[in-house]
């Protein structure tokens, strides 16, 4: 789980974007040659080949260790330049859980070095905040191959962007799973169990390309999946998302004390329901996550079955005992957050289609406020989880 105004969602800010059928439409339409040309041409990714990964922060370490233990040389593009001469130095240390800790070779560069001395790559990750999407996205298309791919890791959905920025045969969306921080420069903590990745065609189908994708962080030990609706996955992950951060947020929680929080595990069930209806007016076949299985919990709870939905967000939360979403990371950081791209698109996309998302906006405002500078008071968070309960009621 990861993630970050107002409630108008991504496109508000001019670098997010809408998903499902819209996403899909953009990629899709008028290029069906091009991209089913594209996804048969297999990245020409040796052992030993530099693979960028833009956007170094937690999955971005995480996918890039992957690689490295797969046998190619992650290039790790951070803007921090402390976390770029460390991984300079040192290697990327990567420290588990149980307290074991290894150092991954890889290299590191700066967005500005990657522009002035790379490519051209065959092959590109991007893990970056959304804020970031159309910067990166530009800087990679200075230095991908022709034929190269990029594959999207973001915690948010800007397919529409990236498919305008470097032509929609020329990507491939995605999702990370896995629960991690950057506590100092070179460095990546995991904080929960498990390492998942599920890459895919952004046309639906499946491809040789998406499959020699895959193998390369199989072969590094992440547990990676081709999908053929790529996109109902990603959307599963922002609705995820979408629920978990604003609460984690007001709360200053981790995804395990979110959900043993009676008020606010409620309000999970809430934004849940709310971005699985939203889903479906959009015309998303939403897919399940290892970690939880949206559409059908989101299923239990439009339909009233509050102690299945309850039982499935407890066993959720005891899988990520000491995660701090990427959303209060921010927080804690001073960094403005991608809620607008989470809780934000839930609601942005209600608009658009009609379907009320009142306990959602409540949600994404209140988080907003501590984002702005507000104080997180233990009487001000009680009292706000039972606020935007009551707007579940009323509604």
């Amino acid at each position: 789980p990861a993630g970050t105004g107002t409630g108008g969602g991504a496109a508000a800010h001019g670098t997010g974007g809408t998903a499902g059928t819209t996403g899909g439409s953009a990629v899709s339409a008028g290029a069906a040659t091009p991209a089913a040309a594209a996804a048969s041409v297999v990245p020409a990714v040796d052992s030993g080949a530099v693979v960028p990964v833009v956007g170094a922060g937690a999955i971005g370490c995480g996918v890039g260790a992957a690689l490295a233990e797969g046998g190619v040389r992650p290039l790790l593009v951070s803007d921090w330049e402390e976390h770029v001469a460390a991984v300079r130095c040192d290697g990327l240390r990567v420290e588990e859980a149980d307290g074991t800790t290894r150092t991954v070779d890889a290299d590191a560069a700066t967005t500005a070095d990657l522009v002035a001395g790379g490519g051209p790559f065959p092959l590109a990750y991007l893990a970056s905040k959304c804020q970031g999407t159309r910067r990166h996205a530009e800087a990679l298309a200075e230095v991908l191959a022709p034929d190269g791919a990029v594959v999207t890791v973001q915690n948010g959905i800007n397919t529409d962007v990236l498919a305008e920025v470097l032509g929609p045969q020329r990507v491939l969306g995605g999702v990370a799973i896995f629960g991690a921080i950057r506590p100092a420069a070179g460095r990546v903590r995991r904080t929960g169990s498990g390492s998942w990745l599920v890459v895919g065609e952004l046309a639906g189908g499946r491809s040789a390309r998406a499959e020699a994708v895959a193998a390369l962080t199989s072969r590094g030990g992440w547990d990676t999946r081709v999908s053929e609706n790529v996109l109902g996955i990603m959307w599963s992950k922002m609705i995820n998302n979408g629920m978990v951060n604003p609460m984690a947020v007001i709360g200053g929680w981790t995804v395990e004390e979110v959900m043993t929080h009676p008020g606010a595990r409620s309000v999970c069930r809430a934004i849940l329901a709310e971005g699985v209806a939203v889903a479906a007016a959009e015309g998303v076949r939403l897919e399940p996550l290892p970690s939880i299985d949206i559409p059908g919990v989101g299923r239990w709870a439009i339909d009233g079955e509050v102690e299945k939905v309850e039982e499935d967000l407890l066993r959720f939360g005891r899988l990520f005992p000491g995660t701090r979403v990427s959303s209060l990371q921010d927080v804690d950081a001073g960094r403005a957050t991608e809620l607008p791209w989470f809780t934000g698109h839930i609601v942005a996309a209600g608009a658009r289609r009609g379907v009320p998302t009142p306990v959602s906006q409540a949600a994404l405002a209140a988080a907003l406020e501590i984002e702005g500078g507000r104080e997180r008071t233990p009487e001000w968070v009680e009292a706000t989880v039972e606020a935007i309960r009551a707007v579940e009621v009323r509604s």
